[in-house]
């Protein structure tokens, strides 16, 4: 079929002709408007979105100032409740604080060696590390474990890793000899 053809043909059946142009016109047309439809409702959920996540971020802010300044007063507490490794004497009077307050008798108080930290991602700061102790005394039960409550609930926040208790003598009634192996929570070496 040549140009001609095309053209005699068009003339001779001009109402079918418009309506295969009109009809091609209108495809293309469909085409392009549904791929902006798509893009457009994709558009919306995207603004929708972020529109929902800023007035989350307004309502939550309306208190943000007293957030941080209650965050900012713990983190003083947690602050104040930290050991130093670097700091032995004044680690091991905490001990002999509680051996005098609680009436058992010390023992043998180590502070061990600091155990590597675990591994901390290059350029982030590394928070806590624990700082561990050998703790040995003598006592009747009940002061034993009252030193072993005082631990837990003291000036510095503590964990028990292990710890046993034995007779001291053969009578039951008597005094016990309690071992703890503790990590008290401390500043995290530079």
């Amino acid at each position: 079929m040549t140009t001609a053809d095309i053209s005699a043909w068009v003339k001779k059946h001009p109402v079918i002709a418009s309506c295969l142009g009109l009809t091609l016109f209108a495809g293309v047309g469909v085409h392009y408007l549904g791929g902006a439809v798509t893009e457009a409702t994709t558009l919306l959920e995207q603004r929708t979105a972020e529109g929902t996540r800023i007035a989350e971020n307004v309502l939550n802010s309306a208190q943000l100032r007293e957030h941080v300044e209650e965050i900012a007063a713990a983190r003083v507490k947690i602050e104040e409740r930290l050991v130093r490794s670097s700091e032995l004497a004044k680690n091991l009077q905490y001990f002999y604080r509680l051996e005098s307050e609680t009436g058992v008798e010390l023992i043998d108080i180590k502070q061990n060696a600091a155990a590597p930290n675990r591994a901390v991602p290059k350029g982030a700061k590394a928070g806590f590390s624990a700082v561990n102790f050998t703790v040995s005394f003598r006592g009747d039960y009940w002061a034993a474990l009252h030193y072993l409550r005082r631990l837990e609930n003291g000036t510095h926040f503590c964990r028990v890793l292990a710890a046993t208790i034995e007779p001291v003598s053969p009578d039951r009634a008597g005094p016990v000899r309690m071992a703890l192996n503790i990590e008290l929570l401390g500043h995290a070496q530079p």
